[in-house]
């Protein structure tokens, strides 16, 4: 998920939150209560596929960059192995050059193109004292490496597939956030203390802008804050808690 849909996230489930805290005023029965039921379903399955993305994606660029180390370090022996004998067959390295990016193609590439010029030269790798299976580990690692790209492409897929039904998620849970933002509003009217507690649990935070807002604020006017004479008793008027959502 993005940024912006975390927070949308962090919201339904502060949204959810309240509505176990608040279970008795809206019974299971009620329309509230399904609406509750509804973000709370969204929420789970919102947070279920969260978790599958982040650790499928992690495991699979993981076994690939694993998969690709253990190829470099197999190409980079035979590369140095070939300049070694370079030095009493000039030209002879020039087949085992690495790749000049680090792009997985790149490796793949020149992976398949050591294996064709070392068998062709097999014998005088091995008079260098090569192992006589150096070959087959370069294939085997060549192999491993490009099964690591195919399962991570396959992870890739998966995951793009899976973003409709996040979209759908987040999609529901909004909705019975509109829903019950009305249902809320209604049957706590009486109930100011209440109803701010919604309200700033239905707000999804914008945490740059408040950063913004904060750091742009002058000393002066923190020093000395305007102090206004409320009477006692007196209730802040509902448009400063429209504004503060």
């Amino acid at each position: 998920m993005g940024t912006h849909e975390m927070r949308k996230l962090e919201m339904l489930v502060r949204s959810n939150t309240f509505g176990d805290t608040h279970r008795e005023l809206f019974p299971p029965t009620s329309l509230g209560g399904q609406k509750f039921q509804a973000l709370a379903a969204a929420v789970a399955q919102l947070r279920e596929h969260s978790i599958a993305k982040q650790t499928t994606a992690k495991a699979g660029k993981r076994s690939r960059h694993l998969a690709r180390e253990v190829l470099l370090t197999q190409l980079e022996r035979v590369h140095r192995a070939a300049r070694g004998i370079g030095v009493s067959n000039p030209g002879f390295e020039d087949a085992f050059q690495l790749p000049q990016t680090r792009r997985d193609a790149a490796y793949a590439t020149a992976a398949h193109a050591f294996i064709r010029e070392a068998q062709r030269v097999k014998d005088v790798f091995t008079r260098y004292e090569m192992p006589d299976d150096f070959v087959a580990q370069l294939t085997a690692c060549t192999e491993a490496f490009e099964k690591a790209c195919r399962e991570q492409q396959v992870t890739l897929e998966t995951l793009r597939a899976a973003r409709s039904s996040i979209e759908q998620a987040l999609d529901t849970g909004l909705a019975a956030v509109v829903e019950l933002d009305t249902i809320i509003r209604n049957r706590l009217s009486s109930d100011p203390v209440t109803l701010s507690v919604w309200e700033q649990a239905r707000r999804v935070e914008n945490r740059r802008r408040a950063r913004r807002v904060s750091t742009s604020a002058s000393p002066a006017s923190a020093a000395a804050p305007v102090v206004t004479n409320t009477p006692a008793g007196t209730e802040a008027p509902s448009a400063v808690l429209d504004k503060a959502s």
